[in-house]
């Protein structure tokens, strides 16, 4: 089990781990090939698909394939089809880059979370789940990700600064 994956999740997340898991069976990943919409419909607005591109050296590229509506709403902006690099800030960047690369070192799914309230006092509770995938035998090639936003009180996602600044031009 993933070190940063806490004990209870929310039942959403579970349902989305446990798929991955059915796919996953005894391999180390799911191939790409395994997935399909039909398997992940209700997480679809809150979902992002992310390929890993290898340039040679070491280097690796993220390419935003697809991101749900709901998700692209907190993001400000639809970033499918655009990568890490040029969508996030040398900060955020950097630290997603190292959560990425740690999802593909370890074959494991990767969590991550925060809690803000608002200037009324709201709380805004973010969650995201992480699941890699690949061919077997080789490292992870891409990721499905499920971001989950739950809001205590009158606030919305817009409400707070993002913690994940975004380049929307």
């Amino acid at each position: 089990m993933p070190k940063n994956l806490p004990s209870r999740l929310h039942p959403t997340l579970t349902r989305f781990r446990d798929i991955w898991a059915g796919l996953k069976g005894n391999r180390e990943l799911p191939g790409p090939e395994d997935f399909s919409l039909d398997k992940f419909a209700d997480f679809l607005p809150n979902i992002c698909w992310i390929d890993v591109e290898n340039s040679g050296a070491d280097t690796r590229r993220y390419r935003y394939q697809f991101v749900g509506q709901a998700l692209s709403e907190v993001i400000g902006a639809d970033v499918s089809g655009r990568y890490l690099d040029e969508i996030f800030g040398e900060d955020a960047y950097d630290w997603l880059q190292r959560e990425y690369e740690d999802a593909i070192a370890n074959k494991s799914p990767s969590y991550h979370s925060f809690l803000r309230n608002t200037v009324d006092n709201a709380l805004i509770f973010y969650e995201r789940l992480l699941l890699p995938f690949g061919r077997e035998g080789e490292e992870a090639c891409g990721f499905l990700a499920l971001h989950l936003t739950t809001i205590k009180g009158a606030a919305s996602f817009t409400d707070i600064d993002c913690p994940l600044p975004v380049r929307l031009t």
